[in-house]
């Protein structure tokens, strides 16, 4: 419940904001008529202005509800949650560009004339207010790069849709209609390129595969938006590959037959009408489901149980074992064992975080011939875990059992991920598939540009498909793992006797296993699963010194590699960073 009150206020927040960026984008770019641009300036300007205040008002409302649930209706605890976290501090930002909205219509829109493109400076303050407080937040500046020109794109799309939605169909003339459709179809193109670049980097930040997008909420609510754009870009394709088309040869049959071009709209424009707003409608479905993930954990990494556990339990006046065991990647299966004459007929499973609200997560059991239940699970983030067992017996009686337990795992928000091309030209193989990434985007930039212009909607969908690809191959090879310290700079300087310190300490606590000269062939190696890294070859160069920082300090999962934070100094950690480059610039010499 908590987490749908927040899912609903940031929607309302991202409405504010689409309803600011409409009018400005659509009487600025899109509409080119002077006369047709004076007659849509009341409605604009009232746009607006509604859209600053509903930014202010439910960012406001967000911030007060989520400093309650944090820290209750203490003034100085609220006021300290607005001041010194970033999410108050966001959200006091989010509510400034409302204020700031609303301010201008009211006192700087114009009566007449075409608003200063300028004004643009004020949604897309909007859009960076939105990424700077959203899971991008704390991963990085990339991050909060891709997701700005998302959010951003997508204010442009929809807020211009919306604006489209509302001019006085009953007065527009074909030609009008027509041209409307055609430029509101270029920016349509650019935003569509957009929206599938930062859409698939930002999946690879918060999905860790295909199987979370069903065993997760946050990737089932991705899922969700995945369909609504679909259908939002098969309104868009008929508005643009069939409908316009016939607004054209209304336009030229009546200058053909020597009549004025009609100034009332025929049943063409009423058809383009409808499926505008349609597409408007859709349109806000996208910003739902986009508002429900914004609250949502991402599903970065699975958690991982680390051994079975099981509690008995009385089912029908026989002993009954549920049982919980480990799998790989976060997933475990639940099952239900019968150890007397009593057997379940069938059951379900809900899961759930006792800290942390999940929403619905429904697992069914499946029935075995040694008349044991069992269903598959996959957790998407570590913690405690509660499970509501609802089994049946062959009668339909019903008999509820709960059990909670723990599920380890780095925390999905240690992992930030970080887009590196010189990572991805390190070695032939991965440089490659880059440059074919690369072709790829751009095959499918031209495509989709040159298909949406010239009415080919088998070029444009070819496009749109060549451009996804080349996101995903090149992500494949320079998306690369990001953690808090990786942007930071080693504060000591390569000196000699900087060098002459990180070379002692390797001596003493990394050469046993990454070998007197870094190739991962040192003593303790024998027998390692993976073995050590060999610090001379590709591994470290695409590397930064932040990385290499913070699994010195806190170890690498799943590996030997252990931790050095409570051995090593800080300073001590840094002068062996400068060491290892230096044996890789040796290597590569």
């Amino acid at each position: 419940m908590t987490e749908l009150i927040a899912g609903l206020l940031r929607f309302v927040s991202l409405a504010g904001l689409v309803l600011v960026t409409g009018p400005v984008v659509f009487d600025g770019w899109i509409v080119t008529d002077p006369g047709w641009r004076r007659e849509l300036q009341g409605l604009s300007r009232r746009l607006v202005l509604a859209g600053g205040v509903v930014l202010l008002a439910a960012a406001l409302c967000e911030g007060l509800w989520t400093a309650w649930q944090v820290t209750g209706p203490e003034p100085a605890g609220m006021a300290r949650y607005f001041l010194l976290t970033r999410g108050g501090r966001g959200v006091l930002l989010r509510a400034a560009v409302g204020l700031l909205a609303a301010l201008a219509a009211a006192r700087c829109w114009p009566r007449d004339g075409q608003p200063p493109r300028l004004w643009l400076v004020v949604p897309l303050a909007g859009a960076l207010a939105f990424a700077w407080n959203s899971h991008a937040g704390i991963q990085g500046p990339g991050a909060v790069g891709g997701d700005f020109v998302h959010i951003a794109a997508s204010a442009l799309w929809i807020g211009g849709l919306w604006r489209f939605g509302l001019i006085p169909w009953d007065r527009v003339p074909v030609a009008t209609a027509a041209a409307l459709v055609r430029r509101f179809s270029v920016l349509g193109a650019l935003v569509v390129l957009s929206l599938a670049g930062t859409g698939v980097l930002a999946a690879y930040r918060n999905i860790y595969g295909a199987e979370a997008l069903t065993r997760s909420p946050y990737g089932q609510a991705l899922a969700v938006k995945l369909a609504i754009i679909a259908v939002l870009l098969c309104i868009a394709a008929v508005n643009r590959f069939i409908l316009h088309p016939l607004l054209q040869r209304a336009q030229a049959g009546a200058a053909a037959a020597g009549l004025p071009v009609p100034g009332a709209p025929p049943r063409v424009v009423g058809t383009l009408r409808r499926w505008v707003r349609a597409e408007a409608v859709v349109g806000a479905g996208v910003l739902l489901a986009a508002a429900i993930m914004a609250v949502l954990p991402p599903a970065d990494r699975p958690a991982a149980v680390e051994e079975p556990r099981a509690w008995r339990v009385e089912f029908a006046g026989e002993p009954v074992e549920l049982a919980v065991q480990p799998g790989q990647r976060g997933a475990v299966t639940l099952v239900v064992r019968p150890l007397g004459r009593a057997r379940p007929a069938r059951g379900t499973v809900n899961l759930d975080m006792t800290g942390h609200p999940m929403g619905a997560y429904a697992v069914p059991l499946s029935s075995r011939d040694d008349g044991r239940l069992e269903g598959r699970a996959v957790l998407p983030m570590a913690g405690t875990w509660r499970l509501a067992w609802r089994l049946e017996d062959a009668a339909g009686v019903v008999h509820e059992y709960v059990t909670t337990f723990d599920a380890a795992g780095a925390p999905g928000n240690q992992r930030k991920g970080r887009l590196s091309l010189r990572a991805a030209f390190q070695s032939t193989p991965t440089a490659v598939q880059a440059v074919l990434g690369l072709a790829g985007m751009l095959e499918g930039a031209v495509l989709v540009v040159t298909g949406w212009r010239r009415l080919r909607p088998v070029a444009f969908g070819g496009g749109l498909v060549a451009f996804g690809v080349g996101v995903w191959l090149l992500g494949l090879v320079a998306w690369i793992d990001a953690y808090p310290t990786t942007f930071q700079p080693n504060p000591l300087p390569p000196a000699p006797e900087v060098l002459e310190r990180g070379r002692e300490i390797y001596a003493l606590h990394c050469a046993s296993c990454h070998g007197p000269a870094g190739r991962g062939d040192g003593p303790a190696a024998a027998g390692m699963v993976p073995p050590p890294a060999d610090l001379t070859g590709v591994h470290v160069r695409q590397h930064t010194d932040g990385d290499l920082y913070w699994w010195i300090t806190h170890g690498i999962e799943g590996t030997a590699m252990p931790a050095f934070g409570d051995r090593l100094t800080e300073e001590e950690r840094w002068a062996v960073i400068h060491f290892v480059r230096r044996l890789a610039n040796e290597s590569g010499d």
